[in-house]
């Protein structure tokens, strides 16, 4: 009995700790709008038709692996 309410007060509060570390991410600021597409503060541009999200410019010639490589940094730094 003594070990399930250990288990279940440690699996609770990490489902507290993952709400609210996922709730005060701050959104990117939206900085400009042209025709279907909204600039954001983070470098990136949302096109509403789509529903796609694109970078705003490269900070180096995208080969393969760049690209490969800044995904990579894309999610690891979204999620």
């Amino acid at each position: 009995m003594k070990r399930s309410m250990l288990l279940i007060s440690g699996l609770l509060a990490v489902i507290l700790a993952w709400t609210f570390i996922g709730f005060t991410a701050e959104a990117p600021k939206e900085i400009g709008r042209e025709e279907h597409f909204i600039a954001y503060d983070d470098g990136t541009v949302l096109d509403t038709k789509t529903k796609l999200m694109w970078a705003s410019k490269s900070s180096k010639p995208m080969n393969w692996d760049n690209a490969r490589t800044y995904i990579k940094n894309c999610k690891a730094s979204t999620f």
